[in-house]
């Protein structure tokens, strides 16, 4: 069982006050601080802090967005999960919302697993 909107407030809050929606390294470390149990990773800041299992989840959500190999979208500190759809005065396409499904799952069996 996945709280979807538990979820979409965690990605919501992970980039706050950004440039753009795109959740990169930095953010995945608050989002999934936010998404997991009280006080998860509470002495964790960076994300080379985090734990290897969640790392590569990060870079398995991020590189979904590769259409044919020659995208770099996952590459380095281009690398960053898309959050369009998940915000509080968003309406969620299909396409999105499955995305958005992927990544809430993904990230709490990852977490599930830490």
């Amino acid at each position: 069982f996945v709280d979807t909107n538990s979820c979409y407030t965690a990605i919501e809050n992970s980039v706050v006050g950004k440039d753009d929606q795109r959740m990169d390294a930095q953010s995945y470390v608050s989002f999934v601080k936010e998404f997991g149990p009280q006080d998860f990773l509470a002495n964790v800041t960076e994300f080379s802090d985090l734990p290897l299992i969640l790392k590569s989840n990060f870079n398995i959500l991020a590189c979904l967005c590769q259409e044919d190999a020659s995208d770099d979208c996952c590459v380095g500190s281009k690398a960053g999960i898309e959050t369009d759809g998940s915000f509080s005065d968003e309406i969620p396409t299909e396409a999105e919302q499955s995305y958005l499904f992927l990544v809430c799952s993904l990230t709490s069996v990852t977490i599930d697993r830490v």
